[in-house]
């Protein structure tokens, strides 16, 4: 039970992480495409 339980945790803290990298993902791209668009 336990283990399942760790299982678990580590799910969530990976889950945490792709959602941190998306968001900064999301952020460098809105960044490109503003400094793009000031270009135009």
């Amino acid at each position: 039970m336990a283990l399942h339980l760790v299982k678990i945790s580590n799910v969530g803290e990976n889950w945490k992480e792709k959602a941190d990298e998306v968001k900064q993902t999301q952020r460098l791209a809105t960044t490109v495409v503003n400094l793009h668009c000031t270009k135009l």
